[in-house]
């Protein structure tokens, strides 16, 4: 595993995730504020996800990523998905956020990392991961 590669793509797409989900807050804040609500804790973790990373890439490798580009491209996507259908745009979410699971599962158990700093950057994002992948099914599935 390229690490650095690794680190990157993390940081990206933990940027864009907090963009995406920051700006279906604000679509849902008077609609569904519940829903909203959820959007604001992920949208959270995802930027202190982001951010952890991007910390490990600056610590260990003295790399700095930047973070903005990716974030106004989340909110850049959400707007334009959710014109669509947000359900069907929320269940693409949903997806992405289980194959993440996926793919931190694969690693932590890989043993590839064995005691190594950037293992402790998947485990702590794990739980947070696996509970973004159940928005669709507690706000959407059962409409199904």
């Amino acid at each position: 595993m390229n690490i650095i590669k690794d680190a990157k793509r993390f940081v990206r797409m933990e940027n864009i995730g907090y963009g995406v989900y920051d700006q279906l807050a604000l679509f849902n804040k008077r609609k569904n504020p519940q829903l909203a609500n959820r959007y604001k804790k992920i949208a959270k973790d995802e930027f202190n996800h982001g951010r952890m990373f991007k910390a490990y890439l600056k610590n260990k490798y003295n790399i700095n990523s930047r973070i903005s580009i990716w974030i106004f491209l989340g909110r850049l996507s959400a707007f334009f998905f959710s014109l669509k259908s947000k359900e069907n745009y929320v269940k693409f979410l949903s997806d992405k956020e289980s194959d993440a699971v996926i793919r931190i599962k694969q690693i932590i158990n890989s043993g590839e990392l064995e005691n190594s700093p950037y293992l402790k950057c998947y485990k702590a994002i794990l739980n947070d991961e696996i509970d973004h992948s159940k928005v669709y099914a507690e706000f959407y599935a059962k409409s199904l």
